[in-house]
């Protein structure tokens, strides 16, 4: 059995209880908006960040270390480390600036481990020499971050401790 309502002016269906339910036949048709996406912004090149400014060469006298330091700590980037033997006399790296950049101690030796974009670049001796120079590059910056916040922790660690 079929039957019909209307209700101002359209036929909806209905169900009588027997499981025979009628489509609506009078519905009024509106026309579906279109479909367009929203325009999205798009991301613009790499934006290049530069080196690092120049760092001050001259040693002065640290009270944390008794002795010649670079102060704050001389970070070349891994095109500019400076060359020479490891057991040449230099002074030892000081304070670092805030972000992914350590400068620590473990009694008469130092460490100085630093990211320049995706490479990690380490400085490891005994104070007042050289040392010795070691850079790893990483397939990310993202990546390169990771491994310095690790290798900080293992020399941290192994005893070393942060300068101030």
């Amino acid at each position: 059995m079929r039957e019909s309502v209307h209700d101002e002016g359209m036929t909806k269906p209905t169900n009588k209880g027997n499981g025979d339910v009628q489509p609506a036949t009078d519905l009024p048709t509106a026309p579906m908006p279109a479909l367009g996406g929203t325009p999205t912004a798009t991301m613009g090149a790499a934006i290049a960040a530069g080196a690092p400014p120049p760092m001050p060469v001259e040693a002065a006298v640290s009270p944390h270390t008794g002795g010649a330091v670079d102060e704050p700590a001389r970070m070349p980037g891994p095109d500019e480390l400076p060359s020479g033997a490891p057991d040449d006399p230099a002074p030892a790296p000081g304070h670092v600036p805030a972000g992914d950049a350590c400068s620590l101690r473990r009694g008469g030796e130092f460490a100085l481990v630093y990211r320049i974009g995706s490479v990690v670049i380490g400085r490891f001796g005994v104070v007042g020499t050289r040392g010795q120079w070691r850079t790893v590059e990483y397939g990310s910056a993202a990546a390169a971050s990771r491994a310095f916040a690790d290798e900080a922790a293992r020399l941290t660690a192994d005893g070393y401790t942060p300068l101030g």
